[in-house]
């Protein structure tokens, strides 16, 4: 973590970058750590954005270990603190990492978040415009929207490679995947233990194998996302009932085990 300078745009910067990398490593206990340190720095120093990049951090956590409810209160605070102090253009990205943990749980009023989302980026500084995109995709299927979800996600797969962005591309692949539409991941090299299990994720849903797909479950797992994990899990169970097979209760006892650690039930698109 960077020092805790009087230079406090540049440290809330690095620091919530290096929160975000040690995200994406898999490495959320450390990533949530160096959030705390930023959101108390941010008190003690009365600097507004550190408390409410601190809090996004955190939030990230949260949300991929599946608790979505913990999550949208860590973003709710964030989103008031950034909106009045916001060095690095992060609100667009709180505001629809909220929309999609409160469509997550069952929200249908999120068009509001979703459209301030859309309205506070700046147009030529849009730090992370990428996840803010992943995030609105995500809240419309939730909410149903599901061709519209994947309209932007193959849009936003089609940006990042133009953008040499390949993690953020393997992101976007990964949620349309979710959503019906598998593409050839062949020969992706992965940067991060995250990146591998997502590539696995899309190459198990190709043609769903009820081994293969307990198997990515488990990848998440170890990673601690565990509602990832029990969609997998979920899944799971469906391949083994189109197969005639008993698998499926193993399966589901899995699923039913991960969903205990979570803070949101079964998505509208599980066992579809």
């Amino acid at each position: 973590m960077p020092d805790l300078a009087p230079d406090r745009e540049r440290t809330v910067s690095l620091t919530h970058t290096e929160a975000c990398s040690l995200l994406e490593l898999g490495r959320i206990s450390e990533a949530v750590a160096i959030g705390r340190q930023l959101r108390d720095w941010g008190w003690r120093s009365r600097y507004p954005a550190g408390r409410g990049y601190g809090l996004h951090i955190e939030a990230l956590a949260a949300a991929a270990q599946g608790r979505t409810r913990r999550a949208a209160e860590l973003l709710e605070a964030a989103v008031a603190l950034t909106r009045g102090q916001d060095p690095c253009g992060m609100l667009p990205w709180q505001l629809a990492e909220l929309a999609a943990a409160k469509a997550t749980m069952g929200a249908h009023s999120v068009d509001r978040l979703l459209a301030e989302a859309e309205h506070a980026e700046d147009p030529v500084r849009h730090p992370r415009r990428a996840s803010r995109l992943l995030a609105e995709a995500y809240a419309l299927a939730c909410l149903g929207q599901v061709e519209e979800a994947r309209i932007r996600l193959v849009a936003l797969a089609d940006e990042c490679l133009a953008n040499d962005a390949p993690a953020r591309r393997i992101d976007a692949l990964t949620l349309l995947a979710r959503l019906g539409v598998c593409h050839d991941v062949t020969g992706h090299g992965w940067d991060s233990p995250v990146t591998a299990v997502r590539v696995a994720h899309i190459r198990a849903l190709v043609e769903p194998d009820p081994t293969e797909l307990l198997v990515v479950s488990d990848g998440y797992a170890q990673l601690q996302h565990w509602h990832l994990a029990a969609e997998l899990a979920d899944a799971a169970v469906q391949a083994s009932f189109r197969r005639g097979d008993t698998g499926g209760q193993r399966a589901t006892a899995r699923r039913d085990e991960l969903l205990v650690e979570c803070e949101a039930g079964p998505l509208p698109w599980w066992s579809g």
